[in-house]
């Protein structure tokens, strides 16, 4: 029986660093060693990378299919602003 295709939804994936970015890229790795088809929507890298439109929207790493978006960039020191982003 074909495995189920898997969607990762997440903010941050690397080449972004951080715990979030880790957790996310190794459950996606364990997912396509288990034969899962995987794929990840996620903004454009921003921290630590610099310019984020050196990057492609769409990618494969490591089996995983990568859907980069933009994303509104907003003061996030309000609670609007926050929502916004």
């Amino acid at each position: 029986m074909k495995k189920p295709h898997i969607l990762i939804y997440s903010q941050y994936f690397p080449p972004e660093s951080g715990a979030a970015a880790s957790r996310m890229s190794d459950y996606a790795k364990l997912l396509v060693k288990e034969g899962y088809q995987v794929s990840v929507l996620c903004e454009y890298p921003a921290y630590f990378i610099g310019d984020s439109r050196e990057y492609p929207k769409i990618e494969l790493w490591n089996g995983i299919q990568i859907y980069r978006a933009g994303v509104m960039k907003t003061n996030r020191s309000s609670t609007m602003g926050r929502l916004l982003f």
